[in-house]
C-alpha cells in the first residue's frame, strides 16, 4: 500500500456494552510514492469521507480484498471500514468492567441476556 502513496490506520471504537470494534481507515499518505501536489492540496482542504460496512459474515478486509476502497482512496476519498461485533476484527470484550450488582442494574440486564 505505502508503494501506491496509501496509508492504512487502525482506531479502535469501544461500545457502551463493553465491545472493542477495531475500525481501518485507508486513505492517500503522504509521500512513498503519492502525487506530491494532490497531498499539498489534502492539507488544505479535507477530502470527502466514505464509511464501508461489510454484510453478514464479513469483515473490513472485504473492501480491500475486493478493491472498492482502494479505488474510492485512489479517487480522493478518505475510506473508512467498519466491523460488526464478533467478526475478525472485533470479537474483544471486557467483561471484567461494570459486573453485576444492585447498584448496575444496566450492567445485570446484559450479563443475564448473555445467558
Amino acid at each position: 500500500m505505502e508503494s501506491r502513496g496509501l496509508a492504512l490506520e487502525e482506531h479502535e471504537v469501544r461500545t457502551e456494552d463493553r465491545y472493542t470494534l477495531l475500525v481501518h481507515r485507508l486513505r492517500r499518505g503522504l509521500g512513498g510514492g503519492g502525487d506530491q501536489e494532490g497531498a499539498a492540496a489534502q492539507q488544505q482542504q479535507p477530502p470527502p469521507v466514505v464509511f464501508l460496512q461489510h454484510g453478514l459474515k464479513g469483515c473490513s478486509a472485504d473492501w480491500v480484498i475486493g478493491g472498492l476502497a482502494f479505488e474510492l482512496c485512489e479517487r480522493g476519498y478518505d475510506v473508512w471500514m467498519g466491523n460488526f461485533r464478533g467478526n475478525y476484527f472485533s470479537c474483544r470484550h471486557d467483561r471484567s468492567v461494570g459486573s453485576a450488582s444492585p447498584t448496575n442494574p444496566h450492567a445485570h440486564s446484559i450479563e443475564l441476556s448473555m445467558l
